[in-house]
């Protein structure tokens, strides 16, 4: 990808939108992607609903600036794997904009990408914990990494933070001290991520 300024990111919640806005202004100043916000509820929605619920914002980035869509979700509860279901999603909305738009298939499979973290935007954070024991006093001392992929990661930052964990508050504060190396070894959907925007070669 040439710049992540010319990709807009759709995904499933404030904290998210921030926490994207505060580590790639901290990283690229102001070289950074869009940020929307998915209008759905994540855990409870079929691809085919996650789908249509981003269908305007899907059509709305398509006549922008934009020659990369990347939709970034959760996997929850889900059985299947982050990777199927990133695949269900991403057939879902190709189906769904061929339909809606002119764009044609070949043009929407070249700009849309999904990423699915495993299972929670947190598993993202606590793929460094020694990053983010960094960040002043939130993380209990002594805390150690583990296999935290495809785990609850929102539960697991709550057990390792010294305090009622408030995603709107702290995610962008501990995601700004995530080390994408090191979150990257730990945490395969993380490195798809990277790899999606391109991060992975910076």
């Amino acid at each position: 990808m040439s710049s992540l300024r010319h990709c807009v990111l759709v995904v499933d919640g404030q904290s998210e939108i921030r926490s994207f806005k505060k580590r790639f202004q901290s990283d690229f100043g102001h070289a950074i992607p869009g940020l929307r916000k998915h209008p759905g509820s994540g855990g409870i929605m079929t691809p085919a609903g996650y789908a249509q619920a981003a269908l305007g914002i899907l059509e709305f980035a398509l006549r922008q600036r934009f020659t990369r869509i990347l939709c970034v979700t959760d996997r929850e509860k889900r059985q299947e794997s982050a990777e199927q279901y990133a695949a269900r999603v991403r057939e879902a909305i190709l189906d769904a904009l061929s339909s809606s738009t002119r764009h044609s298939l070949k043009e929407l499979d070249e700009k849309l990408l999904v990423c699915v973290a495993d299972r929670k935007f947190e598993n993202w954070i606590v793929a460094d914990v020694e990053g983010i024991t960094r960040c002043g006093d939130l993380i209990r001392s002594g805390v150690e990494q583990d296999e935290f992929e495809g785990s609850n990661g929102e539960e697991t930052l709550k057990r390792l933070m010294t305090q009622p964990y408030r995603k709107i508050k702290h995610a962008p504060k501990l995601f700004n001290h995530v080390r994408f190396d090191v979150a990257s070894a730990n945490s395969p959907s993380f490195r798809r991520f990277l790899n999606a925007t391109g991060l992975d070669k910076k």
